[in-house]
Formats: structure tokens, C-alpha cells, sequence
């Protein structure tokens, strides 16, 4: 018996999406005839250790775009461990420096953009 996310009897669809994109590319192809998307049904996001690789204004566009899209039904799971007061976090902070990738924001700066958006 194969799991396939793509089959209406599941009630999810696991979607894989580049987030270098404008938040509308994202809509457009969950809008699509494939995924069905409809805004007013209840939707989770989620998003697990995404935001520290984004810029702040990436993810801030992001999250106005599901807020504007969906309102009400949008529900987000959202984890970025990368605190630095860990020995993971700190770990993380130096693999994104040697990366080439901004580093992340300070520990509460996360929280408020969550909180804004």
C-alpha cells in the first residue's frame, strides 16, 4: 500500500518550493489544478528550520503573504532551534558563517517577526 501525497484521499500534500521566490510563486502553483489549494479551508504550514537561512525580509514577505491569503485558516508550525545559547545553536551560527549565509537574527528578533506578521 504506497503513500501517495499527491492522491485526494489524503487530506495533505507535502510540497517542495523555493523560497527565493516572490510568496507569489508559491500561491500560484498551490492554486494550481494539481494541488487544489483553496485558502478558505484550514491550512498548515510548516516551516522547520527555514527562516535561518532567509533574509529578514524574505520571511516577513512570507508571512504577510499567507496572513493576506489566507487570514484565519492559515495555521503555522514554525521551528528555528538556532538560539546560540546551545552548543547546536552555536554549532549552526559557525556552519551558516562558513556558508556564506547572513546569520541569523538575534534571539528575540525572530519572536517579533512572528508575532508582526
Amino acid at each position: 500500500d504506497d503513500m501517495d501525497t499527491e492522491s485526494s484521499l489524503l487530506p495533505y500534500h507535502l510540497i517542495g518550493h523555493d523560497l527565493r521566490l516572490p510568496p507569489s510563486h508559491l500561491f500560484a502553483s498551490l492554486q494550481s489544478s494539481h494541488h487544489g489549494f483553496d485558502p478558505s479551508v484550514p491550512t498548515l504550514f510548516v516551516m522547520e528550520c527555514v527562516q535561518m537561512y532567509m533574509p529578514e525580509s524574505s520571511a516577513m514577505s512570507l508571512l504577510t503573504a499567507i496572513s493576506s491569503m489566507c487570514g484565519a485558516n492559515a495555521l503555522l508550525a514554525l521551528y528555528d532551534p538556532i538560539l546560540g545559547s546551545d552548543g547546536f545553536g552555536r554549532v549552526m551560527e559557525q556552519h551558516l558563517t562558513r556558508a556564506g549565509v547572513v546569520a541569523p537574527p538575534a534571539k528575540d528578533s525572530n519572536d517579533q517577526l512572528c508575532l508582526t506578521a
